[in-house]
């Protein structure tokens, strides 16, 4: 995952549950961009997956 300098890190996860961020309603299987802490958080809390990344060659 590249990123700009002075950018904010994100890590794209799956959701596997219906969940609300921000007050934003997501249904289960939607891709989002999260921080990395609220991405170890979901996948705790069993409502995510780390989207893998597509091999590059």
């Amino acid at each position: 995952m590249k990123q700009k300098k002075d950018s904010v890190p994100v890590v794209p996860v799956i959701l596997t549950s219906d969940i609300t961020l921000e007050n934003v309603n997501f249904k289960s299987g939607a891709t989002v961009a999260v921080s990395p802490a609220t991405a170890d958080w979901l996948i705790v809390q069993g409502a995510a997956k780390i989207k893998p990344q597509a091999d590059k060659e």
